[in-house]
């Protein structure tokens, strides 16, 4: 689909800019996570060493729960197609 057009200066164009902006922002963060996750936990296969790791801090026996939900909210925003179609830039 085509970028669709809208004013950002209406007041609900407004707050669709801002969730745009937001979930790009959440896409970032979340990739960022997961590099710096997979360095501690050797791609998941450890996962209990985020539980150690000062970064995460991870609820002791919740590792692989912790890195599974991430990869989940990973896979979650990235299938929103329609991001594209609303970023007004």
């Amino acid at each position: 689909m085509a970028s669709i057009g809208y004013s950002t200066n209406s007041a609900f164009g407004s707050k669709i800019n801002t969730v745009v902006r937001d979930l790009r922002e959440c896409q970032a963060i979340l990739a960022r996570t997961k590099t710096v996750m997979d360095d501690v936990s050797a791609g998941g296969v450890q996962a209990t060493l985020l539980e150690s790791n000062t970064m995460f801090s991870v609820a002791a026996g919740q590792g692989l729960n912790f890195y599974n939900a991430i990869v989940s909210l990973i896979a979650a925003v990235g299938a929103l197609p329609s991001i594209n179609d609303l970023d007004q830039g």
